[in-house]
């Protein structure tokens, strides 16, 4: 064989697998960004009971951990009414991202909700679980009175009991700190509306002028309020 000729063909080849590393690199992050987009594993994406259209233009996400006080507020002042303009009516998409970054109770509340959203009652559960935080404490973080969650909103106690015991979720909670990290996170709770990120406790009005603002056009906005640090996950809110 020529040997100019091996040459040419053994370039050629360096080039070709460097230019398919390149592409495998790409198509990596994309998949990662797809990941977040979408409501895919380690999220909790809300129904509509709604008779609004099914393709959405608003993509809601929001990161929460079940010992911020901060969270607390915008499930029960925020996010409510998000659902009620926004993805009731079919114009926006609802995606929940638990943490577990405040302690040990945070990560089996986060198992806990995720256990109950394969019976199909992420939602239901949840609500259920942080109205029994605010009457109890970080007791009702207790794996009993977990446990004891799941049987009064009526689910299959055992399913839920052997997805919590063998810790099924631990990697989906930790892939979604991962994203949150990826994406430059501070504060809880954090919601991202379509590009724009919204960090710690905002206002009602400042999450419906971003969905509002998302409507007809792209953004990277970045606004913070107050709220609980995200890092390092050490660090505890207080009761």
């Amino acid at each position: 064989m020529n040997i100019a000729n091996k040459n040419t063909k053994q370039l050629k080849l360096g080039n070709d697998t460097n230019f398919l590393r390149a592409t495998l690199s790409v198509l990596l992050a994309s998949l990662l960004v797809l990941c977040f987009m979408c409501s895919c594993s380690g999220s909790a994406a809300y129904e509509s009971n709604g008779d609004g259209q099914t393709d959405s233009v608003v993509n809601i996400v929001i990161f929460s951990d079940f010992q911020c006080r901060d969270c607390e507020t915008l499930h029960l002042e925020v996010e409510k009414e998000l659902l009620t303009r926004y993805v009731d009516n079919g114009l926006a998409q609802l995606d929940f991202r638990v943490l577990g970054v405040f302690g040990p109770e945070s990560v089996l509340a986060a198992s806990a909700a995720m256990s109950a959203g394969e019976q199909g009652h992420f939602w239901e559960y949840r609500d259920a679980l942080l109205a029994s935080w605010h009457l109890k404490g970080r007791p009702a973080y207790e794996r009993d009175e977990l446990i004891k969650v799941a049987g009064d909103i009526g689910l299959d106690v055992d399913a839920f009991t052997k997805g919590l015991d063998n810790q099924t979720h631990l990697e989906q909670i930790d892939d979604n700190l991962d994203i949150a990290a990826a994406q430059g996170l501070e504060l809880l709770p954090a919601v991202i509306i379509n590009g724009i990120v919204i960090e710690g406790e905002n206002p009602l009005e400042t999450y419906v002028q971003a969905v509002e603002k998302s409507f007809s056009q792209k953004n990277n906005d970045h606004i913070k309020g107050a709220g609980c640090l995200i890092f390092p996950p050490t660090l505890k809110t207080g009761d």
